[in-house]
């Protein structure tokens, strides 16, 4: 226990910090917290709208020589286009080389990501700028399963409950944990520094 009288310089400052009003002029500051939980971006009901929508997507870098991005990655968490496992659109970032999905990663949600490339129906989790695997994407068929690289070419349609599932791991932060579960199971393993 703590005795204020035997250090008077000390019962000095605390009295003069509480008669002056400045811890109750703290307490009563209002607290601002998000009104909402965080959210993924709407996504459309109809793949076919969303790939309409993406399809004009042209790389910002790479200009006359390539009229459109390959592989157009969209970010689910922000909404943003990068181009997806492409040489046009790489940076260094500490000394190493990494693609734009990393690079918006890191800008946009401090390494974590979910990017979904367009043109394949693929899902893509990353976890840091060299660790990253696919996922099952929440775009389904009439029959509940996902067409991953568009091979089938039946209609798909926006799943609720695998959406809802992908918004619960990344709000409680379970990416990474579910990035390196994919990773040491060892066959979704990607070659992270063009993407």
């Amino acid at each position: 226990m703590l005795d204020l009288s035997a250090k008077p310089v000390l019962k000095g400052i605390i009295d003069g910090v509480l008669n002056k009003g400045v811890m109750k002029t703290a307490i009563q500051v209002p607290r601002h917290f998000p009104l909402k939980i965080n959210q993924l971006i709407n996504l459309p009901e109809d793949y076919m709208d969303l790939m309409n929508d993406r399809s004009l997507y042209v790389c910002p870098r790479a200009g006359a020589t390539q009229s459109e991005g390959r592989a157009p990655a969209l970010c689910l968490i922000c909404g943003t286009v990068v181009c997806s496992q492409s040489y046009c659109c790489q940076v260094e970032i500490d000394g190493e080389t990494i693609g734009a999905c990393s690079a918006h990663a890191i800008k946009c949600c401090e390494g974590t990501g979910i990017f979904l490339r367009v043109r394949e129906c693929m899902l893509l989790l990353m976890a840091s700028k060299n660790n990253s695997c696919s996922y099952v994407p929440p775009y389904v068929d009439e029959y509940g399963e996902p067409d991953h690289g568009l091979r089938r070419g039946n209609p798909l349609h926006l799943s609720p409950e695998r959406y809802e599932e992908l918004h619960k791991m990344w709000i409680s932060h379970d990416l990474p944990a579910e990035v390196t579960r994919r990773l040491e199971s060892n066959n979704n393993l990607l070659n992270f520094p063009n993407i």
